[in-house]
């Protein structure tokens, strides 16, 4: 009897049709497919939306594009996209944490985030990286407690989100993250577009 199959076993040829020997052609030929027939009105709205030029315009915007292109990830302060305003808000909002917050952290509802997500220069960043124009999903605030890491329950370990094939995540942090805070981390490339995709 063989070894069980692992979970990325099991799922080839269910998340992505196998075409092709290389998986990452495989999530390219997805990823076509699901930018220009399953969201065609959302391609076509982009094409005329003017998000591109924009882009192109905005020193910024052609920043964070071109990271998120080559990496997979973007990395920028509130002063550059302008939302400092909405950072001095949450900050002093958040400055005392909320009653009951386990270790786990929480969700909540914040309108201020809403407003960060809403961020001209984040949302043409990110319609731009797509290639149509994109709605917000979950654009809620999870706040995690300021704790030190050996009383955290461990993490999430090293994994590939299948489910995130086409999902942008933005991060807002209210206050630094190091190495001791638990920071998300990533594997440079291996994002779809990327050369190293999983």
């Amino acid at each position: 009897m063989g070894a069980p199959a692992g979970p990325a076993e099991v799922l080839r040829g269910r998340l992505y049709p196998s075409l092709f020997r290389s998986e990452a052609a495989n999530k390219k030929l997805i990823t076509w497919v699901w930018r220009n027939v399953y969201n065609g009105f959302a391609r076509l709205r982009f094409v005329a939306s003017g998000v591109e030029q924009r882009v192109e315009r905005s020193a910024v915007s052609r920043h964070l594009l071109a990271d998120l292109r080559a990496r997979g990830v973007a990395v920028t302060d509130v002063q550059e996209i302008g939302a400092e305003r909405e950072l001095a808000e949450l900050r002093g909002r958040y400055r005392a944490e909320p009653a009951g917050l386990s270790l786990e952290g929480g969700r909540r509802h914040e309108p201020l985030v809403q407003a960060f997500a809403r961020n001209a220069i984040i949302k043409d960043t990110v319609d731009a990286y797509c290639g149509l124009v994109t709605s917000r999903q979950q654009a809620g605030c999870i706040l995690h407690p300021s704790v030190p890491q050996e009383h955290r329950r461990g993490n999430a370990r090293w994994h590939v989100d299948f489910e995130d094939l086409h999902v942008v995540k933005a991060f807002l942090f209210l206050s630094d993250v190091d190495e001791d805070a638990g920071p998300t981390e990533l594997v440079p490339g291996t994002h779809p577009q990327g050369e190293h995709a999983l």
